[in-house]
């Protein structure tokens, strides 16, 4: 399934929406996928913040794929040991899956992605929103609405981008 994934993220091919058909089985593997939590690792998850980032752009303006795109934790993974991440968030297990659903993840370029790393976040934010950052991903913009980055902060960023994908993928 996931060849097909990338052909709907990356525009691989010219397609309408409904160009592309999917069973009903493979739907609902999709939205099973997108809904849980996702590895970093996964070689269509850059493609798909990419995607989503291109439906918050004014639509004058062309589809931008950066080169030097890389993906962030909001929610690091390994936070340290000193960390306000683990008061907030003291259960290992949940803090992974939270780590890994849609809404904690963020588009920087590598070298904000190695000032920003493990930071709490608010050091983070101001990271990412420094007056010197101009390569700014307008999906990424959406993290200086919240003023904590708690789990109910993850999951309402999450269904956010879920209803953001229902217009891209037929999920």
């Amino acid at each position: 399934m996931y060849p097909r994934l990338n052909v709907l993220l990356t525009g691989a091919a010219t397609m309408t929406r409904g160009a592309l058909f999917l069973t009903n089985a493979e739907t609902a593997k999709l939205r099973e996928l997108l809904e849980g939590p996702i590895s970093a690792r996964k070689k269509f998850l850059r493609h798909l913040l990419l995607r989503l980032n291109t439906l918050i752009l004014h639509p004058g303006l062309p589809p931008h794929f950066p080169d030097d795109a890389t993906i962030e934790h909001v929610l690091p993974q390994k936070p340290n040991g000193r960390s306000l991440w683990l008061e907030t968030y003291p259960n290992a297990g949940s803090r992974k899956a939270l780590c890994e659903l849609l809404g904690n993840y963020a588009l920087l370029t590598g070298k904000m992605n190695t000032s920003a790393r493990n930071n709490d976040f608010a050091q983070k934010k101001q990271i990412i929103f420094a007056l010197s950052n101009v390569s700014m991903f307008p999906l990424t913009g959406t993290l200086a609405r919240y003023e904590t980055w708690t789990e109910r902060d993850i999951r309402h960023r999450h269904a956010v981008m879920m209803r953001m994908l229902r217009q891209i993928l037929p999920i």
